[in-house]
Parts: structure tokens; C-alpha cells; sequence
């Protein structure tokens, strides 16, 4: 179970912030065989120095129309960008505009670019003798989802309770800068999935959380509330190892001693996730703990 006794939309505005959530965070079990192969969102894509595509991916194809940004005269809702995903491959073309003595005003490039959750990367061919505003000292084209964008629906659904999506949202955004080096996104992220029950991938997502906490020298209250969720998602793992049963004590001790007052008087009282460390004395002994399930 998640964090209960409290809502949680009253949970966010207390911590004046999604990203400092104090509930316990789980994972998505990965399928079998290796990763998923890599999938792209719909959403606002930098293109270079082109401009902003709005993307939309149904299935295989992908169709990219302008929004904001370019150097070259196109009209919102111009499609710029169409092709077929094939695997971790995206072949299509991109239009832009090109100046040159009999270049036109505009050309369609070939595309064949390399995809990852975030990003298609190709190498575009611009005709000889021509050139591209936006694309002249970038033929390696990176056309890469915006992170604030994914941020922003990340702590929207969470605050809606969409769990998967919000751990698709802020799984992308916890690999781009500047969230690859903000723990408070990863946290966030761990608590999407403790949320839902993947506790093992949980953990996972809060021990890197806190290995960068410690290295950017981050508030004491959020490196706080990374030890405790982390508690949490070894106390849905920890299946009677007296070890790991130990070691999410231990850091629950860490987080009361980093973090404000009452911080986690609640969630030790009425914290679903915490259940399998209730009868232990050590558990029993913290402040404001209560003892057995709820």
C-alpha cells in the first residue's frame, strides 16, 4: 500500500513542491529479455537551432509541425517532419528552408536518424552549394523532447495519481540536463514508482537520488526525504531479511535527523509501505512510530 492518512494533494502543497514528495516510491517491473526497445513521446522537440516540431507518434509514425523558433518563414502547423520508427531507427525527411543561388526557398532532406526515449539524432546532407538557416554548423541534428515539458506532465500526473505515466514522463526527464543532475527529480521518480509497488526499482532510483544528493551538496531537508522513501522501498523488498529490514531503519534514523521536525510524523504513523517494519523493536522505537499495521 502507499502512503495513506493524508491526501496528497495536500502532501505536494506542503512540501511547496512535487519534487520533495514524502510518500514511499515503487518501480515498473522491466520486461523480460532486456530493456524496451526505445520509444519516443508526442510533445514539443527542439530541432537544432531550426526551431520547436511539435511531435505526434502514433505507432510507428512520427509527424513533426512547426511551432516557434525557426530562422526560416514557416507558419505554425507546417508539417516539417515525417517518417516511420523501425526499431531504434526513424527514416523520413525533414523540410527546411535553404538560401543559395538556385537552392530554392525551401528543401526536403533526407533522414535517417538513431532514436533513443528522448531524442532522434541523424546526419543531414544539405545540397552542395546551399545552406540552412538553423542547420549550417549542425548537419548532426539532435531533435530532442523538451525537459521542461516533461517535467511539468511528470508532476502533473502524479498529482492526478497516473503513476505510469508519470514514470514515463520523468524517466526521460531524469536523463536530460538539467535533471541528470537534480536529485529532486530522481525522487521524484522514486516516488512514482514506489507508488506503483515496484519497490525493488524504487530503490534502485533512490540510492542514485542520494549518491547525488551528497555530491551536489543538496538542502538537508530534500536528502531527508530521499532516506525515507529509500526506507520505504527496502521495507517492500526486504521480505524478513534482517539486513535490508536493518538498513530501511537506519535510514529512516538518518532522515529524522536531517529533517524538520514532525516532517515524518504522519508517515511513520499511517505509512502503508512501512507495515513490514512495524513489529520490529527498532522500528517501534523511533519517534512517532506506530506499532503494527494500520
Amino acid at each position: 500500500m502507499g502512503f495513506k492518512g493524508g491526501n496528497l494533494a495536500g502532501l505536494m502543497a506542503r512540501a511547496g513542491s512535487v519534487s520533495i514528495l514524502v510518500v514511499c516510491l515503487a518501480a515498473l517491473p522491466s520486461s523480460a529479455g532486456g530493456p524496451p526497445p526505445p520509444s519516443l513521446l508526442s510533445g514539443p522537440y527542439q530541432v537544432g537551432d531550426l526551431g520547436v516540431l511539435s511531435l505526434r507518434v502514433v505507432k510507428n509514425e512520427v509527424k513533426g509541425t512547426y511551432a516557434s523558433g525557426s530562422r526560416c518563414d514557416f507558419s505554425t502547423s507546417d508539417q516539417l517532419l515525417e517518417g516511420t520508427l523501425e526499431g531504434s531507427a526513424f527514416v523520413g525527411k525533414l523540410t527546411t528552408c535553404l538560401e543559395g543561388s538556385g537552392c530554392g526557398t525551401t528543401g526536403v532532406l533526407p533522414f535517417f536518424g538513431v532514436v533513443s526515449d528522448t531524442a532522434i539524432t541523424t546526419y543531414l546532407t544539405i545540397p552542395s552549394g546551399c545552406s540552412a538557416p538553423g542547420l549550417d554548423d549542425r548537419r548532426v541534428v539532435t531533435i530532442q523532447i523538451d525537459y521542461g515539458w516533461l517535467k511539468k506532465n511528470g508532476e502533473d500526473a502524479m498529482r492526478a495519481g497516473k503513476w505510469d505515466a508519470a514514470i514515463a514522463f520523468l524517466r526521460r526527464a531524469a536523463q536530460l540536463p538539467p535533471g541528470a543532475n537534480d536529485p529532486s527529480v530522481l525522487n521524484l521518480l522514486g516516488s512514482a514508482h514506489n507508488m506503483s509497488k515496484a519497490y525493488a526499482e524504487g530503490r534502485q532510483v533512490f540510492e542514485a537520488a542520494l549518491e547525488l544528493a551528497n555530491k551536489r551538496g543538496a538542502p538537508a531537508e530534500l536528502k531527508a526525504n530521499i532516506l525515507y522513501n529509500l526506507a520505504c522501498s527496502e521495507a517492500g523488498v526486504a521480505n524478513r531479511d534482517p539486513g535490508l529490514q536493518a538498513r530501511a531503519i537506519e535510514h529512516l534514523k538518518q532522515a529524522l535527523q536531517l529533517g524538520s521536525p514532525n516532517q515524518f510524523r504522519e508517515g511513520l504513523a499511517m505509512d502503508g509501505d512501512l507495515d513490514p517494519l512495524r513489529g520490529l523493536p527498532e522500528f517501534q522505537k523511533l519517534p512517532g512510530a506506530k506499532k503494527g499495521p494500520r
